[in-house]
């Protein structure tokens, strides 16, 4: 459904594209995934702020462990975010973009020199890298095949950002475009709220979590920063990528922290990724009841402040603290009663006819392949027409440089 989406609504409008990929392909298998999985009671404690499904807006969230993101996406599904949340890629996880992997290696030689020259090993916009941390690039397990694909999958058809290990953007003009166009679509039709994990465990999935962590406090020492007892520094360049991409549309930035029943402030377990194991974990292991605190910024109150990232995961470390305790995270703004959701039973009408069309789409396979030649051919020479009458016929589109007043 969402190949067929791209290939024919998307050359036409790419906002139509995007909110119909969402309605019909993401949401739905959001909502088959709810039916399938065990439930997770997810508890909103009363003095969050619900994101609004309009718009465009930042979701910035500490790593609880691997498949974090289901909590947050079954959330989103419950408040109304169906299928516009789109989370960050990590490509040297996933090995999507091997040409920029490779330009990136043929750099690195003289920018590592650089970094051994200086006493801070500070990547763009003082976010901490893997040299200053002292993590050992090769204690990454290889991604498997099938986590790539799905991967590539997202990236390219569901338009899923990428990022690179070290948190230069990979393929920088390429992201850039790609966030300042959720910039420039009306975001009442077609809503995007990107979500964002900045502390980078998955960097260091091979390596042990304490060394990690102080290493990470050594970094922040050293740079004059927090130093957590429960976080790694937050990497700051795909949260600023993102502010200023999205400058013109005024995006809203949620801070939202997170933690399953049962945390007692231990650091996230090492997690060998794939499909099968993500989907053992989701169907065993993951936490049946998750509590989720958000709080909602404008982006003039987040740039006017240059530590405010680092302020926010100063104060995640000490709600985690008081969480491993309490077992609840403090009511700081005079609310405490949760606002409780569950992840299977909620909407489960649609949930049963997103399952059931999917099951359906097999069927489907071999008449859309016997239809697939002439469709191409038909929606290319509309293309070819419509491309054509904006191009003799212009858009219809008042001349910016020109106006009354001479």
């Amino acid at each position: 459904v969402v190949l067929c989406l791209y290939l024919i609504v998307r050359p036409f409008s790419v906002s139509m594209a995007r909110r119909l990929s969402a309605q019909i392909g993401a949401s739905s298998w959001l909502d088959a995934l709810a039916l399938i999985m065990p439930n997770v009671q997810i508890k909103l404690t009363g003095d969050s702020d619900i994101p609004s499904p309009v718009g465009t807006s930042i979701l910035v969230s500490n790593h609880m462990m691997d498949g974090d993101w289901f909590a947050i996406l079954m959330l989103g599904r419950c408040v109304g975010l169906r299928g516009t949340i789109k989370a960050f890629l990590r490509n040297e996880i996933l090995n999507l973009n091997q040409s920029s992997e490779r330009s990136l290696t043929r750099t690195s030689s003289t920018s590592s020199t650089r970094m051994m020259r200086s006493p801070s090993h500070v990547a763009v916009n003082g976010s901490p890298t893997r040299a200053a941390i002292g993590g050992a690039s090769n204690g990454r397990h290889p991604t498997p095949v099938d986590l790539s694909f799905a991967a590539k999958f997202l990236h390219t058809f569901l338009e899923f950002p990428l990022l690179n290990g070290e948190d230069y953007i990979t393929d920088r003009e390429h992201m850039f475009q790609l966030l300042r166009s959720f910039a420039d679509n009306d975001g009442a039709t077609a809503p995007v709220h990107l979500l964002l994990f900045p502390e980078g465990w998955s960097l260091y999935n091979g390596e042990n979590r304490k060394d990690v962590l102080a290493r990470s406090n050594e970094f922040a020492k050293r740079e004059r920063r927090p130093q957590l007892k429960h976080l790694l520094l937050p990497r700051t360049t795909g949260f600023n990528a993102s502010l200023d991409s999205l400058r013109e549309s005024s995006p809203v930035v949620y801070d939202v922290t997170i933690a399953g029943r049962g945390y007692d402030g231990s650091l996230p377990p090492i997690f060998d990724l794939s499909i099968v194991s993500l989907w053992n974990l989701l169907r065993r292991n993951y936490p049946r009841e998750v509590h989720v605190r958000i709080k909602r910024y404008s982006m003039e109150e987040v740039l006017a402040d240059s530590s405010w990232l680092d302020k926010k995961w100063a104060e995640k470390d000490r709600e985690l603290h008081h969480f491993a305790r309490h077992q609840s995270f403090p009511a700081d703004r005079g609310f405490a009663r949760y606002r409780t959701f569950e992840s299977r039973t909620h909407s489960v009408e649609t949930s049963v006819v997103s399952l059931f069309r999917l099951m359906l789409v097999p069927c489907f396979i071999p008449v859309l392949l016997l239809l697939s030649i002439p469709i191409v051919w038909t929606v290319t020479w509309i293309w070819i027409f419509y491309s054509s009458f904006k191009i003799v016929f212009g858009t219809g589109r008042p001349n910016a440089n020109t106006g009354d007043g001479g």
